[in-house]
């Protein structure tokens, strides 16, 4: 309620655009936290990146689109550099993509230890980008050109902490999803 408040009381330009964004953004977030597999988490969370693209470059202001831009190119670049990269070792290593209780690579483990921590190191990497730390943590500043409510939706909803909860979800491989 406070996004809808906030933007008609300044009367800001392109609400509709705004909105459907934000919805994509909230529905996309909630895939993420219900997906069976890897390769679900990962389209889900190119949504939410996606569909807050506009929402960060939203003010149309001199510093908006290079904001737009940073956010964009760290977080893509990171889900194809790393994210599809481990989704792919893990699906050569362990022939599934599917949560379960004692992992994907399970089974596989004592044959594959270095590929598990290579896709634990992957996996890491991209998700501390999405999920701001350090040292990949730079996008987050630029992106706060974005209104106020895309900022908490930055923050405290969507990308942040759906990256967080999709790196958990990735490394230690739980049945989350049944």
């Amino acid at each position: 309620f406070y996004s809808i408040g906030y933007m008609r009381s300044l009367n800001e330009h392109a609400q509709t655009r705004y909105f459907v964004c934000f919805a994509i953004a909230l529905s996309a977030t909630m895939g993420v936290a219900f997906s069976a597999n890897m390769f679900t988490t990962f389209l889900f969370y190119e949504t939410i990146t996606l569909s807050t693209y506009p929402l960060v470059s939203h003010k149309e202001t001199p510093v908006a689109p290079k904001g737009g831009r940073m956010y964009i190119t760290y977080l893509l670049g990171t889900s194809i550099a790393f994210q599809l990269f481990a989704i792919f070792l893990t699906y050569n290593a362990a022939g599934t993509l599917e949560f379960s209780n004692q992992g994907i690579l399970n089974n596989v483990r004592g044959q594959v230890s270095d590929t598990f921590l290579v896709i634990t190191f992957i996996l890491f990497m991209a998700g501390i980008t999405k999920a701001a730390m350090m040292p990949l943590q730079s996008w987050l500043p630029v992106a706060m050109v974005a209104p106020t409510p895309v900022s908490a939706l930055l923050h405290a909803v969507a990308v942040v902490k759906a990256g967080v909860f999709a790196v958990v979800c990735s490394v230690f491989l739980p049945n989350h999803a049944k």
